[in-house]
């Protein structure tokens, strides 16, 4: 229950009242519960409660059941509607930089799952993890929810991008309605009842030039996130985030001078700010070999040797060395184990 109690700005809230409002509902059902009045959103500057939140959530989706209100609304949350993080978003220059935006200051989004990205071969990952106690009667809506207001944040600046890179849509629930309906929505390659949810596309996404980019704007904006994000004084590991991203962006070989650079601070600065949220680059690098390793071992066709010199081992015994202190098997067994789950599962 504690994280119901976490404050997030007001504004959060403003697109599910346009959306109420399109579909002829009135406010005064949507804040049934709440104790909050129309007169209360006026102000920019209130905040409102996790668990008031949620409870308009409940409130519109009494008012809509259809599973695919959960789907409309969420188109409602395009980068605009993240207030100064939108307009950075929005001046992006590419979609690596709106990636990196949703990463780096996800604490101002106003979304409900932690982003965390995973290079998968020639693919990534965007992982949506509960950074809340959610509710489990709401976990899916949610889930589905911010799917559909990342997929319109990027569709916002290209139409037709997301469709055109993406491979696939993991959620780890049973579908709401008619598994037809989410290929028309979402995807045609809609998984469901898996360990994870998230978006898989093609790495070529990130390169994608994105119109209307404005570089000097998105600096500004860039500067404003820092400081608001300051202001609020979270103590989420943002820093260990971005330089992730960065060196998972960089396909592992993006040095530690070059994050400091690109992240606008001193390597000093950068090792000191990882440290404090208990992480260092070192760790970062070995996990990320660590997560390629496994990824690389799911492809039979590659040999224990071809892994290790494409993970950048001189000697294939350093790497299983490596291997075993993290997975507590040798490659070979690991693959072995892998390969025989996955057969049994067929």
């Amino acid at each position: 229950m504690q994280d119901w109690e976490i404050k997030r700005p007001i504004t959060g809230v403003f697109p599910y009242m346009r959306f109420a409002t399109d579909k002829g509902v009135d406010i005064e059902s949507v804040l049934k519960g709440t104790g909050l009045r129309e007169s209360d959103f006026f102000d920019p500057q209130n905040e409102i409660s996790l668990a008031h939140e949620l409870l308009i959530v409940r409130n519109l989706i009494q008012q809509l059941p259809a599973p695919e209100t959960a789907w409309e609304f969420g188109r409602y949350f395009y980068s605009r509607a993240h207030g100064v993080l939108g307009g950075m978003m929005e001046s992006a220059p590419t979609v690596a930089d709106v990636v990196a935006c949703w990463i780096e200051y996800a604490s101002l989004l106003h979304v409900y799952f932690r982003i965390n990205l995973e290079t998968v071969g020639d693919k990534i990952r965007l992982y949506a993890e509960n950074q809340f106690n959610l509710p489990d009667d709401l976990f899916p809506v949610l889930v589905e929810r911010d799917i559909i207001a990342g997929q319109t944040a990027i569709d916002h600046r290209l139409p037709g991008t997301f469709v055109k890179y993406a491979t696939c849509i993991s959620l780890a629930h049973s579908p709401r309605t008619d598994e037809q309906k989410y290929r028309e929505y979402f995807l045609v390659q809609v998984r469901f009842n898996q360990p994870a949810n998230y978006v898989e596309t093609h790495k070529d996404i990130l390169n994608v030039l994105l119109p209307g980019a404005a570089p000097h704007k998105f600096e500004l904006f860039r500067q404003q996130c820092q400081a608001e994000n300051s202001l609020r004084g979270r103590t989420r590991s943002l820093v260990t985030d971005s330089v992730k991203l960065h060196f998972q962006i960089g396909k592992g070989n993006t040095s530690f001078l070059d994050i400091a650079r690109k992240l606008n601070m001193s390597e000093r600065s950068l090792r000191e700010k990882l440290s404090k949220e208990g992480s260092s680059f070192r760790e970062i690098k070995k996990d990320y070999i660590f997560q390629q390793s496994l990824n690389l071992l799911s492809d039979p066709a590659l040999s224990i040797e071809n892994i290790s010199d494409a993970l950048g081992y001189s000697e294939t015994c350093a790497f299983t060395r490596a291997f075993e202190k993290l997975a507590g098997m040798s490659p070979g067994r690991y693959r072995k184990k892998n390969i025989s789950k996955k057969n049994d599962g067929e």
